[in-house]
């Protein structure tokens, strides 16, 4: 939550790897709402957790780059939003 509340990219929507860990029955709803022809942009704090969750949507068929950390995006001065 606390990175949530540190911002986020514009536009972007919350796939939290505890979400994977934990309640996979709402995660697979909520994957398989996402286009399997497009690419999808995962980030996290540091990119670790968006790599891990990245993985398991590549191995269900999903196009996915691993954008990194957060704090880089902002630095470059890149769209962000506030909750």
């Amino acid at each position: 939550q606390s990175e949530q509340d540190a911002g986020r990219i514009a536009g972007a929507l919350s796939l939290p790897k505890s979400m994977m860990d934990n309640r996979m029955v709402q995660f697979e709803k909520v994957i398989t709402s996402y286009p399997k022809d497009k690419n999808l942009l995962l980030y996290c704090r540091s990119g670790r957790r968006a790599g891990v969750v990245g993985a398991e949507l590549v191995k269900r068929g999903y196009k996915v780059l691993n954008l990194g950390g957060f704090g880089d995006w902002k630095a470059a001065g890149l769209p962000v939003e506030n909750k």
